[in-house]
């Protein structure tokens, strides 16, 4: 949960938040901090100013997610929730309630996917024009702010299409098995 894909002039990037312990240390999600190294946040929002400042919808996101970077949070979950709470306030048709619930028992590190992006998809695949295509063709899962600075307030029915299209490729998997 501390990293992130984006679309560069040259290639895919990863642009990830160090932890206080590196990534393999064996704490609650609950408990990861982020490593006392001001200088990622620099990082990150130059790396995301340079790959998508001629995107069509980069004026309209850009100055907010600045604001999101400048916010002092130190636990992982913390800056997770933020990022979340911004991109769902950028998509405006959502509504989502979010809440924080911690179980005092929660001892064990939670594993998620890779979440890697995908280079080649189906054909079938919903795609949108994204910054520099033209030279690497259309990369499937990376960032929000992909979606957000190529798409911007068509983002939810992107989002809709793709969760449809998730849904028939998972039923025609289960279809296969059987």
């Amino acid at each position: 949960m501390n990293r992130m894909w984006l679309m560069g002039p040259n290639n895919v990037l990863s642009l990830s938040i160090p932890l206080e312990g590196g990534r393999n240390n064996k704490l609650s999600f609950g408990d990861v901090m982020i490593a006392d190294d001001r200088s990622w946040k620099r990082v990150h929002w130059r790396t995301i100013h340079d790959s998508y400042r001629k995107s069509p919808w980069f004026d309209q996101y850009g100055d907010s997610l600045n604001g999101l970077y400048n916010q002092q949070v130190r636990i992982l979950w913390q800056w997770n929730y933020e990022c979340i709470k911004w991109a769902l306030r950028q998509i405006k048709e959502i509504d989502v309630k979010m809440s924080v619930h911690h179980s005092v028992n929660e001892t064990d590190p939670i594993s998620f996917g890779s979440g890697n992006p995908l280079l080649q998809v189906p054909d079938s695949y919903p795609r949108y024009q994204q910054v520099f295509s033209d030279r690497h063709g259309f990369v499937a899962n990376l960032s929000i702010l992909d979606l957000l600075f190529n798409v911007g307030p068509d983002a939810y029915s992107y989002l809709i299409q793709l969760s449809s299209y998730k849904s028939c490729a998972l039923d025609n998997n289960e279809q296969q098995k059987t």
